[in-house]
């Protein structure tokens, strides 16, 4: 997991991706498939280069291999959707998180305030501070 950490690090895509399947054909002879976090690091560096189609591809692919994504792999895909602008496809899957049993994180929360403020959309920023506010009350107690 290092090796593709540091390839991830250094942003050689192609270096990471052939760790990832030297990994995973190992792991195919035991029946077990890659952890979630190098989904994560290579969907990341997808992203990371601007390779938007790919990373995509990629976060079905993950979704077709039975790979349970994290907050970490969701907040990687929310990011994504912000930078392209996609904020209403980026509100519905983040609207879809609890039904999934998945956690909103304050870094969520905190790219979508930044891409709904940018788009000047101040009414679900309002929304998101709220529901911000209770995480952090929550969190204090």
């Amino acid at each position: 997991m290092d090796l593709l950490r540091w390839n991830s690090i250094a942003g050689d895509l192609e270096s990471a991706i052939r760790v990832r399947n030297n990994y995973r054909n190992v792991l195919l002879g035991g029946k077990r498939f890659p952890c979630t976090e190098s989904y994560s690091i290579l969907l990341g560096l997808y992203v990371h280069k601007g390779k938007n189609v790919e990373a995509v591809e990629f976060f079905k692919r993950l979704i077709d291999e039975g790979v349970n994504p994290n907050p970490i792999t969701l907040t990687i895909v929310i990011h994504h959707f912000v930078r392209l602008g996609k904020l209403d496809a980026v509100k519905e899957v983040f609207e879809l998180l609890p039904l999934m049993r998945m956690k909103r994180t304050l870094k969520q929360y905190s790219i979508l305030v930044e891409g709904f403020s940018f788009a000047k959309r101040f009414d679900i920023v309002k929304i998101l501070v709220e529901e911000m506010h209770w995480i952090i009350f929550r969190m204090r107690r």
